[in-house]
């Protein structure tokens, strides 16, 4: 088996979890099997994840994000013509989710834009900016947060540039949490000001 053959096989093994029930803090403990390899760029979204097809007619190709931290905007296409990931594109986005304090980053997840961008098609909002809460978080922010609040997990998939808290102007967060359930593709977490989106194992949770 190659190397690619056995990523494929994993890739697949990820994404066919079945939805498990909101079970609280718990979900966000159990951090294994992730879709697609933190700070690689797939050729195409068939290498990056074998079941893109699924929702290959929710991809605009395109995202765009405030920051409700440093007040920046983006707009980019992340998909080029053909359909293959656009380094250049993922590399400006994975700036721009550069850890809140400190402006350390790393490449991040490009299953996340993946997902982002189905998420916001599916609600008929793509025009909208999310705003972006948190993207990457640095070990020793996480520190930080753990020791403010019990329920941060140890190994939250914002550190390993897989995860995104994120609004939508005029969207409900029920809203956005039900379409990003409904894909199966990852972790939903709503809380008060924001909903939790990964490309981690298939759970739920609220808070």
């Amino acid at each position: 088996m190659t190397r690619r053959e056995m990523l494929r096989t994993i890739l697949a093994g990820a994404v066919s979890l079945p939805l498990l029930p909101c079970t609280g803090a718990e979900a966000r403990q159990k951090q294994t099997s992730p879709i697609g390899i933190p700070g690689k760029y797939p050729v195409s979204l068939t290498e990056l994840n074998p079941s893109a097809s699924r929702f290959q007619h929710l991809y605009t190709g395109s995202l765009s994000f405030f920051n409700v931290h440093t007040k920046e905007t983006i707009k980019i296409r992340y998909l080029k013509k053909n359909g293959e990931i656009d380094p250049h594109a993922c590399k400006l986005l994975s700036h721009f989710f550069k850890s809140p304090p400190d402006g350390k980053r790393i490449p991040i997840n490009t299953s996340l834009f993946l997902m982002l961008d189905a998420v916001r098609n599916k609600l008929g909002a793509k025009e909208r900016h999310f705003q972006l809460f948190c993207g990457y978080r640095s070990p020793a922010y996480n520190r930080i947060l753990r020791k403010r609040d019990g329920d941060v997990a140890r190994n939250s998939y914002h550190v390993k540039g897989m995860a995104a808290d994120i609004a939508l102007d005029g969207v409900l967060l029920r809203d956005i949490e039900k379409a990003a359930k409904g894909l199966s593709v990852g972790g939903v977490g709503r809380y008060n000001k924001f909903v939790h989106l990964d490309v981690g194992p298939v759970r739920c949770w609220r808070s």
